[in-house]
């Protein structure tokens, strides 16, 4: 496990989020994605997005819980620090 994680949270943002983790192809840290039951077709291309790596974590919620407990879901799983 690596020391620091990177969370990123999102509802409905496919094209964004997509944008936003492709930015850390270098990033050699775990990297935790919760989406808020988006309905855009984010939930599909992130678990598409999470199997190319160990590294890449996707957590589907079915409701939207907001940006707080979506970001101690992952928080939760992740390893000593995360931003």
């Amino acid at each position: 496990m690596k020391d620091i994680s990177i969370i990123v949270v999102s509802y409905n943002t496919q094209n964004l989020t997509l944008d936003c983790v492709g930015q850390l192809k270098g990033f050699l840290g775990e990297i935790f994605v919760v989406d808020n039951a988006s309905i855009d077709g984010s939930a599909s291309a992130l678990r598409e997005w999470s199997i190319k790596s160990s590294r890449r974590h996707v957590i589907l919620n079915q409701e939207n819980l907001g940006f707080a407990k979506a970001n101690n879901q992952a928080c939760l799983m992740q390893s000593m620090y995360c931003c």
